[in-house]
């Protein structure tokens, strides 16, 4: 790269070279490929066999989406989770021809599936981050409003709640959430438990 250009990527996950290669080699040939994963809420790695679909990185983790043969349905893993995996070679899969990655990637939230409806989600930023507020893409159809104080409310419609969440509690108290009810709910609890967690 020019010296005069600098790239600053997320931290790179530890992700074992045999899962990277592997994953790779039997998305492109159509393997199957079984290995040991564990979810952030297992207790311990379990067993698992998919047919996998596509690849994609996010924020510089790397992930694999594909239908998972136990759950019967599709399914997202991350790749450092993933241990002791080995490529059924002595077998082929066809990817269906309906399937489309970006049914399972949100461009502007990442990596997910879930069947939830939609939700309208509003942000009101303080106006000491209206800028930030004013620069970042939620959603393609997202709302812009600058007020009289030069504060900014944002409004989008979006699934990923969780994600938002995240994003909320990170901004401290520049950033409010005004809608819907759910996520309002679920920041206050999370808030709490960091203020418990400093003897609040």
């Amino acid at each position: 790269m020019d010296e005069s250009v600098s790239l600053i990527s997320e931290p790179a996950p530890d992700i074992k070279r045999e899962v990277f290669s592997s994953v790779f080699e039997a998305v492109k040939m159509r393997h199957p490929i079984n290995f040991l994963y564990r979810g952030l809420k297992d207790d311990a790695h379990e067993e698992r066999k998919i047919y996998p679909y596509h690849i994609v990185c996010q924020r510089g983790m790397w992930y694999v989406i594909g239908f998972c043969c136990a759950a019967k349905e599709m399914r997202i893993f991350a790749l450092p989770r993933m241990l002791d995996i080995n490529i059924v070679s002595n077998t082929q899969f066809e990817k269906p021809a309906d399937f489309n990655a970006e049914d399972y990637i949100d461009k502007n939230m990442g990596v997910w599936i879930t069947e939830r409806e939609p939700f309208t989600v509003r942000l009101l930023f303080a106006p000491a981050v209206a800028l930030f507020a004013e620069e970042r893409i939620w959603s393609d159809k997202q709302t812009t409003r600058v007020n009289s104080d030069q504060s900014v409310e944002v409004s989008f419609t979006t699934t990923q709640l969780s994600e938002i969440k995240r994003f909320v509690l990170g901004q401290g108290a520049m950033v409010q959430v005004l809608e819907p009810q759910e996520l309002i709910d679920a920041v206050k609890a999370e808030a709490q438990k960091v203020n418990e967690l400093y003897g609040g």
